[in-house]
């Protein structure tokens, strides 16, 4: 095999394979994951998902949001300005009391209402809204929501649920008048260089 070395440090005539075992070593190599300021825009760079299998019930004041113990996802963005599809599924959700009932659901994003529509009036704001019937019969639904990165902080994005009228009984992962049935929600946060 011949090859050449240009004068600007280019190697030309190498071919896979063409260099004795033992020249390159862990050393030679780059350290860690490729720098992410590097990759093309549209690149995949880190995909976090929970996956939520818990029956979780709240009994609350009509208009008051309530975290979802355990259906949260953390993120440590790589840079500024990339974006993050936050995608949350709720499998199953629904009040223990007879008739037709809504029950809300919202993100937050570090604590902070996140994936709402603008303020309008006193009506409530909700990532997304599934619908029991009867306490029995109950409907899954979910939400898909792009976001930007403004760091390389840790971003806790979390589930929050509330019901429609208060002091009713509301469940996620089961139909609201039966316990033992069961269902799965997730969280998907996928970073995305910007």
């Amino acid at each position: 095999m011949v090859f050449r070395i240009r004068g600007e440090g280019l190697v030309e005539g190498l071919q896979v394979g063409g260099l004795p075992d033992g020249t390159v070593d862990n050393d030679t190599l780059a350290a860690g994951t490729p720098d992410a300021a590097a990759l093309p825009s549209g690149t995949v760079l880190q995909v976090v998902t929970t996956n939520f299998t818990d029956v979780f019930s709240i009994t609350s004041g009509e208009d008051t949001f309530v975290d979802v113990t355990g259906f949260s996802g953390v993120l440590n963005p790589t840079a500024s300005g990339n974006k993050v599809l936050v995608m949350c599924q709720v499998g199953r959700a629904g009040a223990t009391n007879a008739g037709d009932r809504q029950t809300n659901f919202r993100l937050t994003k570090n604590g902070t209402a996140f994936a709402v529509p603008p303020a309008s009036g006193s009506r409530q704001l909700a990532s997304f809204s599934v619908l029991s019937t009867d306490g029995a019969y109950n409907n899954g639904g979910g939400v898909n929501y792009m976001d930007t990165t403004d760091g390389t902080t840790t971003v806790n994005y979390q589930v929050q649920m509330m019901n429609q009228a208060g002091g009713e009984t509301t469940r996620i992962n089961t139909a609201g008048s039966d316990a033992n049935s069961a269902d799965a929600s997730s969280l998907t946060l996928i970073e995305i260089a910007g």
